[in-house]
């Protein structure tokens, strides 16, 4: 009854003008202290430029640029710039090589060369060249040694690794440079390993820590 478009809400993000993005199982909405604007998928016909779903699971607020990316859980990603007011649509074409590998989307952030890494539901992990349109890929087919494609979360660190969060098979850190991946998975038999195979999330703090957050702790 305030305002936004939906209780269930599965992201939150604050833009460089500090705006409040929230992603919701309806829409994308945006809050500026007072009030909440939805942004919603419009008819197909229509001129206007709109977001390409409305069943969201995340919002992230782009580190060096005025733009909001947008990850759907079944309509590909999608690219808000903010001053312009308009949508761009990434979606899944089996004719694109250098296009996104699929359009369930689960986690989006900067890479440390202001480009942006994606998670998928069902293909690995993408790199995406903001200049160049294109999308590298990071899977069981381009790295063999990936344990699944089944992603929740992905981020980078200042070292050149990358920590991929998978659905149900623990927790994968590759190295950028070389291409060589190391496997992490729950051992009943040992305290000190991973608590889940099911990582939800990444969290790399200021002093380099990396924290793991599991479906059990």
């Amino acid at each position: 009854e305030h305002g936004i478009s939906s209780n269930y809400v599965l992201s939150v993000s604050q833009d460089r003008k500090g705006f409040l993005w929230f992603a919701t199982e309806s829409g994308l909405n945006r809050f500026d202290g007072n009030k909440f604007k939805v942004y919603k998928k419009r008819d197909e016909q229509s001129s206007i430029s709109s977001i390409s779903g409305n069943e969201l699971n995340r919002v992230y607020a782009d580190k060096y640029e005025d733009i909001v990316w947008i990850a759907t859980q079944r309509e590909g990603l999608n690219m808000f710039d903010y001053k312009t007011e308009t949508f761009t649509h990434y979606k899944y074409s089996k004719t694109d090589s250098l296009g996104i590998i699929t359009n369930d989307i689960t986690n989006i952030t900067n890479a440390k060369d202001s480009n942006i890494w994606i998670s998928t539901y069902y293909g690995g992990v993408e790199y995406f060249d903001k200049k160049k349109k294109e999308f590298i890929h990071y899977n069981r087919k381009t790295i063999p040694e990936m344990v699944s494609d089944n992603v929740w979360a992905v981020n980078e660190d200042n070292k050149g690794l990358l920590y991929i969060g998978h659905v149900a098979s623990g927790l994968s850190i590759l190295s950028l440079k070389d291409k060589k991946i190391k496997n992490f998975k729950h051992d009943p038999n040992n305290a000190e390993s991973l608590p889940s195979n099911d990582v939800r999330t990444i969290f790399i703090d200021k002093n380099e820590n990396v924290w793991i957050g599991t479906d059990n702790g």
